[in-house]
């Protein structure tokens, strides 16, 4: 068998309970379910369901807005809707 390492993750006790039910009428362990994730997920090469590792365009904005740079700030919701031209 080959080496394995062990994670430990929180999950709501409800949600817990629901994926175990489903996983046994699958016929899956919570681990091979958990290895079966992390193999979509590295074939994907991001979350398996339309979450993706952001385009250049995006990390700069990302990049400029962490810095506070080209933000425009509104005092309300008005405010913001009044620049909007709303």
């Amino acid at each position: 068998m080959a080496r394995t390492a062990e994670i430990k993750v929180r999950v709501e006790p409800e949600l817990k309970a629901q994926v175990i039910n489903l996983l046994d009428r699958i016929g899956l362990t919570q681990s091979e379910a958990v290895n079966l994730y992390y193999h979509k997920i590295v074939e994907e090469q991001g979350i398996p369901f339309s979450l993706k590792v952001p385009n250049a365009e995006t990390r700069r904005v990302f990049s400029e807005t962490d810095l506070d740079e080209g933000l425009i700030k509104t005092e309300n919701v008005d405010d913001l809707f009044k620049r909007l031209g709303i």
